[in-house]
């Protein structure tokens, strides 16, 4: 996940599917998002098939 990644909990094998409530369908959507990002991001990920958000301060 990488240091920011880790630093908002994201562990090896999340899946991505939304950042700040958008939907992310591929990378490039989700670089367009994180650009667009605030303060405090919130990602909306799946984890062994359960839904989670994280919350990550910039």
């Amino acid at each position: 996940p990488g240091p920011y990644g880790a630093r908002a909990g994201l562990r090896a094998g999340d899946i991505l599917r939304e950042i700040g409530g958008q939907p992310i369908p591929d990378s490039a959507t989700a670089a367009a998002a994180l650009r667009a990002v605030d303060r405090v991001l919130v990602l909306g990920i799946v984890r062994d098939g359960r839904r989670l958000s994280l919350r990550l301060r910039l």
